[in-house]
């Protein structure tokens, strides 16, 4: 049975565990006692659903996601798109579970100049501005005659409160209606981009991050757009990147945003599956007024807020 991305089957002693391109290898009888007592011929009868495999005659059960811990944690895996990740050994456990819990709780209380996530702190910023354009099913209707102006203050404030208004950027010379083009450009690029968050990182979803990336970049010249300001946009309104700041890149130890780092990301999405799927089902953003609707956090802004303490930490030794 498998309608799950996982592609799971025993070969010689070990068990393999395929999902998005990666191949995961795990010696069962060294994962636990009851397979390494077990013959062969039991230990190729099991079945696996989205939460773990089962041997119901050894009455063993075994979290997949635990497995491939084990299998990155000893190097067992191969090749993905062409390089070696290998190299992402050390990146991927820089950040070990107990601080993706502890970064996120100090995200949302507080820490370091940060008051955390309250409704007038400025982190909150960017559930206003999330909440604002995921509200639109029908995403022309963000650059219609009636929300147009108010489309253009959502996203400009979000970035003022963002950092994006310092006196070295180019935004803080423009007015509010410079906006509406950068808006159009949002909306013009289709709905694809709307559906993409860390968990769909196929080859062809990140390489149309790196599109939109690419095109944003030759319609506004004349901002000199960095990769901290357009995925700072992208996260606000589609939250489908992490915003590539410098705590972001210092925490997690990548630089510009390209191939090779989104799939950092998405790696580190597949080692830790269980726990930031739990948080992204468990933080929702916060309403303005109370009333209005409110959406989880995509898992990219769970990612973000995991790098972000996680570079301030390191700034602040």
């Amino acid at each position: 049975m498998n309608s799950l991305s996982n592609e799971i089957y025993l070969e010689d002693k070990n068990l393999h565990i395929r999902r998005n391109n990666i191949l995961y290898k795990v010696d069962v009888r060294k994962a636990s006692k009851r397979l390494a007592k077990a013959n062969l011929k039991d230990i190729k009868k099991f079945d696996y659903d989205e939460y773990g495999i089962h041997w119901d005659k050894l009455n063993e059960d075994l979290s997949i996601e635990g497995l491939i811990k084990d299998s990155i944690a000893n190097l067992n895996y191969e090749k993905i798109n062409g390089y070696d990740v290998k190299e992402f050994k050390r990146y991927e456990f820089k950040i070990t579970p107990q601080k993706i819990t502890e970064n996120i709780n100090l995200y949302l209380n507080g820490y370091s100049d940060f008051n955390g996530r309250t409704e007038f702190d400025r982190l909150t910023s960017f559930d206003y501005c999330y909440n604002y354009f995921n509200s639109f099913k029908n995403k022309l209707e963000i650059i219609d005659e009636e929300n147009i102006e108010k489309s253009s203050l959502q996203l400009g404030f979000y970035l003022a409160s963002w950092g994006m208004f310092r006196s070295s950027g180019k935004l803080i010379t423009k007015s509010s209606k410079y906006y509406q083009n950068i808006l159009k450009f949002i909306v013009e690029s289709g709905n694809d981009l709307w559906e993409i968050d860390v968990d769909k990182y196929s080859l062809e979803n990140k390489n149309k991050i790196i599109d939109f990336i690419k095109k944003f970049k030759t319609n506004f010249k004349d901002l000199k757009p960095t990769d901290t300001l357009i995925s700072k946009i992208m996260l606000g309104v589609f939250g489908n990147i992490p915003a590539f700041d410098d705590n972001f890149k210092k925490g997690f130890g990548v630089g510009k945003i390209n191939i090779k780092n989104l799939e950092k990301v998405k790696l580190f999405y597949d080692a830790n599956k269980f726990d930031l799927d739990a948080f992204h089902n468990e933080i929702s953003t916060l309403s303005f007024n109370n009333k209005g609707k409110k959406f989880n956090y995509p898992i990219s802004k769970i990612i973000d807020m995991i790098g972000f303490i996680e570079g301030l930490k390191i700034k602040n030794k």
